[in-house]
């Protein structure tokens, strides 16, 4: 199995070596868009592979795509993942998957926002 990890900050790096570690998972490929940090998380851990967005993820042959943005970021590449006919399973670590209105507004499965504070003011 090929797992793509979406976005390279702290929380993808704790998940990264848990899947090289799977005795299905045969290749981890990163996708981020800070090039110096792309650079960096694929030097730590190995990873031959990387892509600078999620377009360019979804163009390489995985399995499944872990996403590992802000919160806030989760809706739109687990929705362009799930209508792909093609497409990888996306999944998260973290609260439930936002449903139908709560993902177009930002709003939490628990009815509170989810986005920080001021950012979707600007």
């Amino acid at each position: 199995m090929k797992i793509g990890v979406l976005g390279g900050g702290s929380f993808a790096r704790e998940f990264i070596p848990l899947f090289q570690a799977h005795p299905d998972v045969s290749e981890v490929v990163l996708a981020e868009v800070m090039p110096e940090r792309r650079q960096e998380v694929a030097a730590e851990f190995g990873l031959e592979r990387t892509a600078t967005s999620l377009d360019e993820l979804c163009a390489i042959d995985v399995d499944a795509v872990a996403i590992f943005t802000q919160r806030w970021l989760h809706a739109p590449p687990r929705l362009r993942r799930l209508t792909r006919a093609e497409g990888a399973p996306g999944g998260r670590a973290g609260p439930p998957a936002m449903m139908g209105t709560q993902a177009a507004t930002g709003a939490s499965a628990h009815g509170e926002r989810d986005t920080p504070r001021g950012a979707a003011d600007s």
